[in-house]
């Protein structure tokens, strides 16, 4: 809000007053509705309700920028309850004034300005047709593109040792190019079909945990990618999936830098790959893969993020 250098109201020089005690005022959430004709006997009822404090002017002429985020949070929340602002003195004894220019001041400048920023969210959970994934073995030459599992495990087929990785890439075309992620959650549900490790659609950690990384892919794939061409991946910003409490366990894994990192720096971001922190027998992390027949169990990606712009209303 912009002091007002023209206001005729106390002492007629434009400049807030606290001649007689503290100025300090309270910006408080209207809950009734009213017009511009409305005047002080029918002046709408307001709540106290994350009210913001304006202090005492320091300068006579100043300008004030204020935090309204819990008030403009309410009244989106219950637009029904939330009206607009009134400011009024805590002490409205004389002589006190705060002396603001309204949107009717001659100087547009001057017009009260609400600046909000807000954070988008999306929700991407493809299926067996715009999913991409992948099942990596050591103990098959070939991809396997199709499979309805996403895994990270180590197990033996006849005494001889394999390992297992999943890879998984999300399209992520909809969020704005150097924009900033506020949150990234990933959801990986377990696959109570899976015919690894047990063949029982369980977690296995039998032989010591089967906690596993969650790292940024930095080259490209494609869905026939297999073991001998897998690609480079970081260890920048990786993330832990620790192991499982229960065997048929769903994660809920923060990914907000690893995608932090993908937005900021498309060339270097090609997905993700689940690899166990010790691929030695017999361990296993079993979830759903896009191609999995059930589609509610797809990993499913929400993000939420501010774009690299402010919106502004000018009031």
């Amino acid at each position: 809000m912009y002091n007002n250098p023209n206001c005729v109201n106390g002492n007629a020089n434009g400049q807030h007053v606290h001649t007689n005690g503290s100025n300090t005022a309270l910006l408080q959430r209207i809950t009734s509705p009213w017009t511009e004709g409305v005047f002080w006997n029918i002046h709408p009822t307001t709540t106290t309700q994350n009210q913001v404090i304006l202090p005492q002017d320091t300068n006579p002429n100043q300008n004030y920028q204020l935090d309204v985020k819990l008030l403009l949070q309410d009244i989106i929340a219950n637009p029904s309850q939330g009206y607009g602002f009134m400011l009024k003195l805590q002490d409205e004894t004389p002589y006190k004034l705060l002396a603001f220019a309204s949107s009717d001041h001659p100087n547009p400048s001057l017009h009260p300005k609400l600046e909000i920023t807000y954070s988008f969210c999306t929700i991407i959970q493809p299926d067996a047709t715009i999913g991409k994934d992948a099942f990596l073995s050591d103990n098959v030459s070939n991809g396997q593109p199709n499979s309805p599992e996403f895994n990270a495990g180590a197990w033996t087929i006849s005494g001889t040792p394999l390992k297992i990785r999943g890879l998984l890439d999300f399209n992520l075309s909809t969020v704005p190019t150097g924009t900033s992620i506020d949150s990234a959650i990933l959801t990986l549900y377990n696959n109570p079909n899976s015919q690894n490790g047990n063949a029982n659609g369980q977690h296995v950690h039998s032989s010591g945990s089967n906690a596993a990384y969650l790292r940024r892919i930095i080259t490209p794939w494609d869905e026939n990618v297999s073991w001998n061409n897998q690609l480079a991946v970081t260890t920048v910003n990786q993330v832990v999936l620790p192991q499982d409490t229960t065997p048929f366990q769903d994660y809920n894994v923060d990914v907000k830098l690893l995608i932090q990192d993908i937005i900021a720096n498309p060339s270097q971001g090609y997905g993700l790959m689940l690899q166990l922190q010790n691929e030695s027998p017999y361990r296993l992390l079993t979830f759903a893969s896009s191609d999995h027949p059930n589609s509610n169990l797809h990993p499913k990606l929400e993000i939420c993020y501010t774009p690299n712009l402010s919106y502004k209303i000018i009031i």
